[in-house]
């Protein structure tokens, strides 16, 4: 085989362990390893309907609350400060709401991690329980809150993110601990998804509707740097006359 054919072969075969967005919505479970995220994707036109009918100011949620959690890995807990909660060493996910062209990016707060002293955007693991659905029993938890502005809001949210069944935002979470499965058998991951919207003072609250539910994954960096090795060697016995380009 040509030089040049081998160089080809060697860089087209980087293109399958790229990264990607997978769709896993429909997914019971789906697990995610360190540097891998979930991206879910949200509506809030219920929630405008509901404020126009309450008579709020405002047709745009305040503050957002999300939760997604899975079943228990067996990792033992250790206690939160000052709570009786308890989270799972190890296990770590920074979360960001983030508006659909990227230009708004806003980390999620996880009071139990602000007590661990961890900064803004962190959240962790907490042991919790189920009951009812497909599931009843033990989990772990991930939660976090974003309270917003007027002016976040307004300008987060639009005429075109009320329009039903369009996505208004996305709430993103990347993996920085031990790998987590999230989700309950014999349900969906979006079903499984918890996020509600709140009007400011709280007067209002609506579930927001999780629309879909991605995983980013990563390529593998071993099988990378040795496709990088296999093309570094070739270029030096190229430098060193053994063959020509």
């Amino acid at each position: 085989m040509k030089p040049l054919a081998i160089l080809a072969l060697l860089w087209v075969s980087l293109a399958p362990l790229t990264a990607g967005n997978i769709d896993v919505s429909a997914d019971s479970q789906v697990t995610l390893q360190n540097s891998e995220s979930l991206t879910v994707s949200l509506g809030v036109w219920n929630y405008a309907s509901a404020a126009a009918s309450a008579g709020l100011a405002s047709i745009y949620p305040a503050g957002i609350s999300f939760t997604l959690g899975g079943l228990p890995d067996g990792s033992p807990s250790d206690a939160i400060p000052g709570t009786s909660a308890t989270y799972t060493p190890g296990m770590l996910f920074s979360a960001t709401l983030e508006s659909l062209d990227g230009s708004i990016s806003i980390p999620l707060i996880d009071s139990n991690a602000a007590l661990l002293g961890l900064p803004g955007g962190d959240l962790v693991l907490t042991t919790g329980s189920r009951s009812g659905g497909s599931y009843t029993g033990p989990i772990s938890l991930l939660s976090g809150t974003v309270t917003l502005s007027s002016a976040e809001s307004a300008e987060l949210f639009s005429a075109a993110t009320l329009q039903p069944w369009s996505e208004a935002f996305e709430i993103r979470l990347v993996n920085a601990g031990d790998e987590f499965t999230f989700g309950y058998p014999g349900s969906t991951l979006a079903g499984d998804v918890s996020a509600s919207l709140s009007s400011a003072g709280g007067t209002l609250s609506v579930g927001a509707i999780p629309l879909q539910v991605e995983l980013r994954d990563c390529p593998e960096p071993g099988t990378i740097c040795l496709l990088l090795i296999g093309l570094a060697a070739l270029i030096v016995i190229h430098r060193r006359g053994l063959f020509s380009l």
